[in-house]
């Protein structure tokens, strides 16, 4: 547990809402887990990626990323409020509804005891647009879990049925190791109630923080990962939608764990403009939809950013319009050093086998020099952000049909071969998919946990967002028509 002098402690108000919340359960606490159980997330706010001048200037233009995350279709829209008693109250209704729907194998006996009676709440780990977020403590087995209690009038206020009722079926996809795991849920008369899995690891993106850039083993093992769980979720016929570091957790043994599905949608095609600006593919920018070729090209960004410490595509004055013409133009760039200067170069790399136009790109970080990386990343990150698809993936009478006519080769992931083509690149000669399926293969890292509750990884109280307060007045009718005929 963090000190009370510690910057991850919670302020004395919260913790009062905490002990509060812990005390309105009817179950008796059970002794801690040990340090060793796995634990559960779901997606928190965190403080924004971009500079105090930066944020300035998307202020100024009207930009579409929000002041918290990064996704165009935010999820941090809070209700204002204080962190006090009234905060928590929505944990009350708790202890009055029953399981809906569980995860757990019916042989296993703890699946019985999976409902909100048998839950405690020990810690207020953060809130979204429509949600509140709690470490909670399963009595039965004293394993910790995350429970997203969600209300059900703000999702309609909001218009995100879809969205959560996406999210869930995501979920429910048969459990894969990379993937946080949907336990349980549940339903009341004003709450939806997601049971996930906890990791207590922290999210990518604090590590990207902390260590400015990646050493290519690590960088590796995280890519390796996140193609297995990118791929499970091709397989049940869903984008993702949204690969960025933020949505990327680790458990208190430093294993991958994927999360956030509530962009995620079944289909071949997905039209609307979502997901997070740096990280958009170019066609769904021209108005081409996405397939799951958009998801390949989000972890060619990604990797690009853990290899070399910053992104592949900005903007010179901050702004979206800026970025998206970046992004479709194709041009990036990998940093070199001059010799006998210490001083970063460019070497730009571009889709289009004439170029692009050069753009001076601001930096935010120190680079990590391109003779410090191997052939092999290059190849498998350039690879990845090719504009041009394949005939079959591209969108009829599009851009990307005619280069994809005009031009080979094509994005890797994008063809036929899908997720076994960017398993088989060649920067993952020798890397041990089995053993990462196993839970086998060793972490690059190892999160800095203080007890088997320390919830210090996720940031202090003032990063969590406000608590949602108030549950307005919703017509339950509108809601089970909405909702329960598409099988909830």
């Amino acid at each position: 547990m963090p000190s009370p002098s510690s910057p991850r402690a919670q302020s004395p108000v919260a913790v009062q809402s905490q002990q509060a919340c812990i005390a309105k359960s009817s179950v008796n606490e059970m002794p801690p887990p040990s340090a060793c159980e796995e634990s559960v997330y779901c997606e928190l706010p965190r403080p924004p990626r971009i500079s105090p001048q930066d944020q300035c200037s998307q202020q100024k233009s009207g930009t579409i990323a929000n002041n918290s995350t990064r996704n165009l279709q935010s999820t941090t829209t809070l209700e204002t409020g204080e962190h006090d008693i009234k905060a928590h109250q929505s944990t009350a209704s708790m202890n009055s509804a029953g399981a809906e729907h569980s995860m757990l194998s019916k042989g296993d006996s703890r699946a019985q005891d999976l409902h909100l009676q048998a839950l405690t709440p020990l810690r207020f780990l953060g809130a979204g647009g429509f949600a509140n977020v709690f470490m909670c403590r399963h009595q039965p087995t004293g394993k910790l879990l995350a429970l997203k209690c969600i209300l059900k009038s703000l999702v309609l206020r909001k218009k995100k049925q879809r969205q959560v009722l996406a999210e869930k079926q995501a979920l429910m996809c048969s459990p894969h190791p990379c993937i946080i795991q949907l336990l349980a849920s549940f339903a009341d008369s004003q709450h939806l109630y997601f049971a996930m899995e906890i990791a207590l690891g922290g999210e990518l993106f604090a590590l990207l923080e902390e260590k400015n850039s990646l050493p290519e083993h690590a960088a590796r093992y995280y890519a390796g990962a996140l193609t297995l769980a990118i791929g499970h979720l091709h397989s049940y016929g869903f984008i993702y939608r949204d690969l960025k570091p933020e949505n990327v957790l680790l458990d208190i043994q430093g294993h991958l764990k994927l999360c956030d599905l509530g962009l995620a949608k079944r289909a071949e095609r997905a039209w609307s403009v979502v997901g997070t600006p740096q990280y958009l593919a170019p066609e769904l920018l021209r108005g081409e939809g996405a397939t799951t070729a958009a998801d390949w090209w989000g972890l060619g960004v990604l990797t690009f950013e853990m290899i070399t410490g910053d992104l592949p595509f900005t903007s010179p004055d901050g702004s979206d319009q800026a970025l998206f013409k970046s992004i479709k133009r194709g041009t990036y760039v990998w940093p070199i050093s001059h010799a006998g200067n210490s001083n970063l170069g460019i070497k730009r790399e571009s889709s289009e086998r004439n170029g692009a136009e050069d753009c001076e790109q601001p930096r935010r970080r120190s680079l990590i020099p391109i003779e410090q990386t191997s052939k092999a990343v290059r190849t498998f990150v350039n690879g990845l952000l090719r504009q041009h698809l394949p005939p079959a993936t591209a969108a009829p009478h599009s851009a990307s049909a005619e280069k994809a006519e005009s031009f080979d080769p094509y994005r890797i992931g994008a063809g036929e071969g899908g997720t076994a083509e960017v398993r088989s690149h060649a920067w993952f000669s020798g890397f041990g998919f089995d053993a990462v399926l196993a839970g086998e293969y060793p972490p690059p890292f190892l999160p800095n946990l203080r007890g088997p509750e320390d919830d210090g990884n996720f940031g202090p109280i003032e990063w969590r967002g406000e608590p949602i307060m108030s549950s307005p007045e919703y017509d339950a009718a509108i809601w089970a028509a909405g909702w329960n005929a598409n099988g909830w």
